[in-house]
């Protein structure tokens, strides 16, 4: 479904006639998708260099993953702009500022609805018509992107997105709770429906073996190899990390091996997953 359709059942008067959209990149100094974990993408959103929100809604979509997938960080709607820009010092620059307001109907998807996108072009704030017919739902997340204390192993579900933040920022309560200890993962193919069980056995526990898969894409692994190629950084959108069982960490590599071979008899991961061996 197309983007500006499923808005358009939530926000009736929204057209793209009357949309800009903003298309947040990575700007050289500040990356969106961390200023919004952060909670500070609506401040950051509301200084601009020039009068780029020259219409009634502000569409914004911040750049996930990979040049074509857009995470829905809400719809706003334009109360005011500053008539001259004003210099910041926290900003490093004169900012004209605008006074936006959340357009509170389409709340639910914000942070979960992500957004695929051919457009090629650098221009960061498009006009709604523009891109009316290319913005499509790829997918609604049940969770909100965000960070807050570790969760525990057993509610820990991460896609690619989230691993990256957590490598990036070491995220310190994150970090101590996954490289202190071993044990069972799975990944979770969500377009193909496949599995694949792993052990986290060495140094550092999942959080190492985890950040094999972000640098690498497949970790190594054979079947993921297979499946998802050298170097296709787009494709591991898809995967989901997952704890099946934590060990000791003093726990053997046989102890660790033999627990990483029941799970893949019990989720026949060697027969319709990406096990090899």
């Amino acid at each position: 479904m197309l983007l500006f359709d499923y808005l358009q059942n939530l926000i009736p008067d929204l057209t793209p006639e009357c949309t800009k959209v903003h298309l947040a990149r990575f700007n050289g100094t500040d990356n969106p998708l961390d200023v919004y974990v952060a909670g500070k993408f609506e401040d950051w959103q509301s200084r601009q260099k020039r009068k780029n929100f020259s219409r009634n809604y502000v569409v914004s979509l911040i750049q996930s993953g990979n040049s074509q997938r857009w995470l829905y960080a809400g719809t706003f709607t334009v109360i005011s702009c500053s008539g001259l820009p004003v210099p910041s010092s926290e900003w490093g620059g004169d900012f004209y500022t605008y006074e936006l307001e959340r357009v509170v109907a389409a709340d639910k998807y914000e942070g979960r609805m992500y957004v695929h996108s051919q457009y090629k072009e650098r221009q960061g704030y498009p006009r709604g018509e523009t891109l009316s017919l290319d913005l499509c739902v790829e997918e609604i997340s049940p969770v909100r992107l965000s960070f807050a204390d570790f969760p525990g192993y057993r509610e820990l579900v991460l896609n690619r997105d989230q691993l990256g933040y957590l490598i990036r920022h070491n995220l310190q309560t994150w970090r101590t709770a996954l490289e202190t200890v071993k044990g069972i993962y799975l990944l979770t193919d969500t377009d193909s429906g496949k599995l694949y069980v792993g052990k986290a056995s060495g140094a550092g526990g999942f959080w190492s073996r985890w950040s094999c898969y972000f640098d690498t894409v497949h970790g190594g692994n054979k079947g993921l190899i297979e499946e998802l190629g050298e170097a296709s950084v787009d494709r591991l959108q898809g995967i989901r990390f997952s704890i099946l069982e934590v060990m000791d960490p003093n726990a053997t590599d046989k102890e660790i091996s033999l627990r990483e071979s029941h799970w893949k008899e019990v989720l026949l991961s060697r027969l319709v997953g990406y096990n090899r061996n």
